[in-house]
This record gives structure tokens, C-alpha cells and sequence, in this order.
């Protein structure tokens, strides 16, 4: 039941990530490919790969995982942002699908430290709603942080709830933790407001409200949501479609109507075999088993190898593992690399300057010395004896602040007392190297002043 209901919430996540509106659905796959083969713009390249990824995610996972990778290199490439966290996030759902619940942490991980230096709030909560499914495959608790993180962002920035389905997802995170009213809240907020803009909502949000009555054990009302959802399906093709069959499947088995749980079990065997969604597949086949286990044994043993062949493949994936394995490890070395890269890059910028800098600074005190072997105007040396004192000292400032900024970890009261203690001590040097430099200065007009009239003194004392 667990992974039924985070496979539910990818599901939804999935359609939400773009924001489509129903009556916009997603161009059909023949129309991407023919647009991906003629588009030259890399950066629409990226969007028509995650399109497509999205396409196949419930009809061909390996396609989708082809072009999600696809996609993400290349926006790693040309360094499309948007385009590297919408991969991200697609991919991740994949990931998890595979079971392989680590690999799309860590992904999801390097996409939120991308998303926090791009500034979108809308693309940062969707990494924090992924992050929230991601974890709570294997923590509840680390799962509904992530969805508490994305639910303050959105309101913050006042993000459409048609944009993303933030209380949809913390009830199915309250659902699973076995907090049912708390979960009911949330989805019922869901409820209210995706009645305005999204009858795939309402049904994803109908069909978790009914697992939280099932669990209550209010199987009647339970079964009027499974039927609603029904409903919905009927008159709007949805994409979990086999769930919402599983679903009115057991509930028929709990109230004791074997034929019409078989029926809804059948179809939802078919839904899901189109899919290749062996863990529903797994559930149904386990249901279909109990109710032919006392009256048919061939179908019933039928049923058990479906279950057993289901669940083997669950962790047989051996062709995803292989591309998890060392696709996503190279994704990462290759971000790593490149960020190592552009920091060293950027150190050398820096250095460079800062030699430049130097070789600057000493130019201007040769020209003033050699000045002042000339004889130049004083006024002259005094100016570049002022700027270059200026320069010395500022120089020095800009050396020593990355030492302060790193010796008080950043803290802003630290940071104050180190640059005041600094220029307590420099600035006093500062004003007594200038005071010295015009004194100095003032020494040469003087001498200049005095010459001319000892050449004339000397000159009448040799007449």
C-alpha cells in the first residue's frame, strides 16, 4: 500500500510540473519527435525532451528515463538551469519507480543546490515537494519536512494551487503515517480547491480521501469516494486508472462481493499490464489470487506466479540499475568537475588581478622616485605619493577580509569587531605614512624655493 500511494502522488506530481492546463494537454508524442528532430535551439531541445519524457513515463519507463537523461545533459551543457531541474525532478520520479530511492535523493540534492541559486520559487518548490516524496520512501518524517518547506514557499510567494498540488501530497503524507485526520485536513483543502481548476485533482484527492476512510474502516463511505473517483474516470481518462480499479477491488473484498471485486481486479490487471507497473501488478494479481484460492486453484496459481514474477522484477530492474549504476555517479562527477573547474577558474581571475594589482602599485612608487630625481614639480609627487598610499592600503583591506569573513564563520557581530580592530590599526599607519609623504613633499618645495638663491649667492661670491 505504501509504494500504491507514492506511485499516486508521482503520478499527480508529473502531471502538475509544467502547470498544463486540461484543456492544454501534452503535444502527442509523434508531434515531439518530429519537433525534436528540427529544432535547432538547444534550450527548446531541453524542454521537448522533458516533454517527452513525461509522454512515456507511464507507458515506457526506459524511453522515459532515455530522454529525462537526455535532456539533463544536454541543460548541463549549455547550462539551461530550468531545463536541469525539470530533469531533475521527472528523472526522480523514475528513479523511485526503479526503487532505487538513494540515487534519486542524491539527485534531487544536487537539483535543490542548482534551484536555490536560480531563485525561482515556483521551481524550488517542486524540488521540495520531489525531495518530500523522495524521502518519505524511506522516511515519513524527513518526507513531510521537505512538504512543510515547499506548503511555506508556496504560500509566501502566493503560488496558484493549480500549480502545485502542495496539500494533495502532505495528506498523502499524513495517510501514510497513520495521522488519518490530519490527513483528511489537507485533502479536503484539496478538495475545495481543485473543484475550480482540475478534475484530475479532484479525482486523485477523492481516491486518497477514500484510502484514509478505508483505513478508518469506514468502508461504505470509502466505497462512495472509489465510486465518485470511478465516476470521474468514466467521463475523463486519468492516468491511474488501474489504481482507481485496485482500489474499488478491495473494497468489494471487504464487503464480502467476490464477483465484483474480481471484475474491478480484472480490469485493473489489464490497466496495469499496458503500464508495466509491477508493483500494482503485484497487488492485483495477490488479490485476484485470494479470491480464486478456494475455488479455482488453476487461476489461483496463475495468480501467485503473476505475484511472485511481479514482485521479482520489483528488484530485478537489472538494465535500470546498470544505467542508475553509472549514469547518475558520471551526471554528478561531470556537475562536481565543472564547479571544481569555474572556482579554480575564478581563483585565477583573482590572482591574476591581484598580481597586477601589485605590479601597479610598485610602478607608481619607481615613477615617483624617479620624479623626484628629476627635479619634477612637488605637487606632482605629492599626488602620486597620496594615491599610492590610498591603493597600498585599500589593497591591503581586500586581502586580508576573505581571512576575516572565514575566521568569524560569517557571523556579522565578529565580522564588525575584526574589520573596526583592522582599521584601528591601519588607519593610524595610513595618516602618519601620509603625513610623512607631504612633510616629505614639503621638504623638496622648500629645498626648490632655496636653490635659486644660493646659485645667486655663490655666483656673487666668486665675483
Amino acid at each position: 500500500m505504501r509504494t500504491f500511494c507514492f506511485l499516486t502522488a508521482f503520478t499527480f506530481l508529473s502531471m502538475f510540473s509544467f502547470a498544463q492546463n486540461e484543456k492544454y494537454p501534452f503535444p502527442p508524442k509523434d508531434s515531439l519527435l518530429k519537433a525534436l528532430q528540427t529544432e535547432k535551439i538547444d534550450s527548446n531541445r531541453v524542454n521537448i525532451l522533458i516533454f517527452l519524457s513525461r509522454a512515456y513515463h507511464f507507458e515506457n519507463a526506459e524511453k522515459a528515463y532515455s530522454y529525462g537523461q537526455e535532456g539533463l545533459h544536454l541543460a548541463q551543457k549549455i547550462n539551461y538551469t530550468k531545463g536541469q531541474i525539470s530533469c531533475g525532478v521527472s528523472l526522480s520520479s523514475l528513479l523511485i519507480e526503479m526503487n532505487q530511492h538513494g540515487k534519486a535523493i542524491e539527485l534531487l540534492l544536487k537539483t535543490n543546490e542548482i534551484s536555490e541559486t536560480f531563485g525561482n520559487p515556483v521551481l524550488q518548490a517542486r524540488v521540495f515537494m520531489a525531495l518530500g516524496l523522495a524521502y518519505g520512501k524511506l522516511d515519513y518524517s524527513k518526507g513531510l519536512e521537505y512538504m512543510l518547506k515547499s506548503r511555506d514557499l508556496i504560500h509566501q510567494y502566493h503560488i496558484p494551487e493549480n500549480t502545485i498540488p502542495i496539500n494533495l501530497m502532505i495528506g498523502f503524507m499524513y495517510k501514510d503515517l497513520g495521522e488519518l485526520d490530519s490527513a483528511l485536513a489537507y485533502l479536503h483543502k484539496n478538495y475545495q480547491s481543485s473543484l475550480r481548476y482540475s478534475i484530475r485533482s479532484v479525482a486523485a484527492t477523492a481516491l486518497a480521501m477514500g484510502q484514509v476512510y478505508d483505513k478508518m474502516g469506514n468502508i461504505p463511505l470509502a466505497k462512495s469516494y472509489f465510486q465518485s473517483v470511478l465516476s470521474f474516470n468514466n467521463n475523463h481518462r486519468l492516468p491511474i486508472s488501474g489504481e482507481i480499479y485496485l482500489e474499488m477491488g478491495k473494497n468489494y473484498w471487504k464487503s464480502n462481493q467476490r464477483d465484483s471485486a474480481i471484475y474491478f481486479a480484472e480490469k485493473a490487471l489489464a490497466e496495469t499490464k499496458k503500464h508495466k507497473s509491477y508493483t500494482l501488478i503485484n497487488q492485483t494479481a495477490q488479490l485476484l489470487f485470494q479470491a480464486y484460492e478456494k475455488t479455482d486453484a488453476r487461476l489461483a496459481l496463475k495468480y501467485h506466479i503473476m505475484a511472485s514474477a511481479a514482485k521479482d522484477s520489483l528488484y530485478n530492474l537489472d538494465k535500470f540499475k546498470e544505467i542508475g549504476k553509472y549514469t547518475f555517479l558520471e551526471i554528478i562527477r561531470q556537475e562536481h568537475l565543472r564547479e571544481t573547474q569555474s572556482q579554480q577558474a575564478l581563483e585565477r581571475s583573482q590572482h591574476v588581478q591581484y598580481v597586477g594589482i601589485t605590479i601597479f602599485i610598485l610602478t607608481i612608487i619607481m615613477v615617483s622616485v624617479v620624479l623626484y630625481k628629476r627635479q619634477v614639480n612637488p605637487t606632482i609627487l605629492e599626488w602620486i605619493g597620496v594615491v599610492s598610499l590610498l591603493l597600498l592600503f585599500e589593497f591591503l583591506n581586500i586581502i586580508l577580509e576573505p581571512s576575516i569573513t572565514k575566521l568569524s564563520n560569517r557571523s556579522p557581530i565578529i565580522t564588525l569587531l575584526c574589520l573596526v580592530t583592522l582599521a584601528s590599526i591601519v588607519s593610524p599607519i595610513h595618516h602618519f605614512a601620509e603625513t610623512r609623504v607631504k612633510k616629505w613633499v614639503q621638504g623638496i618645495r622648500i629645498k626648490h624655493l632655496l636653490s635659486p638663491n644660493l646659485d645667486d649667492a655663490v655666483n656673487v661670491s666668486e665675483e
